[in-house]
């Protein structure tokens, strides 16, 4: 999953694999998306882009039977 890291804006970003986190097979994307959360920053190579998604939309309730009850969904 982790590809490497990179330099922005003076702070050292993690980058990871899209394909690797949902066990696509092929090269990595050749596209570096950088994701913002109230976390950090984090990069992920993927292979288009097709919508930048700007939002003060808070999340929805975690559906039933996820794993990860700490990860947050949204709707749209």
């Amino acid at each position: 999953m982790f590809e490497g890291r990179f330099d922005f804006l003076d702070k050292s970003i993690p980058v990871l694999n899209a394909k690797k986190i949902f066990k696509i097979s092929g090269p990595p994307g050749k596209t570096l998306l950088v994701v913002k959360s109230e976390k950090g920053m984090l990069g992920v190579l993927v292979d288009t882009v097709m919508e930048i998604l700007d939002t003060e939309q808070k999340p929805v309730p975690v559906p039933k039977g996820v794993v990860n009850p700490r990860l947050r969904y949204y709707r749209g």
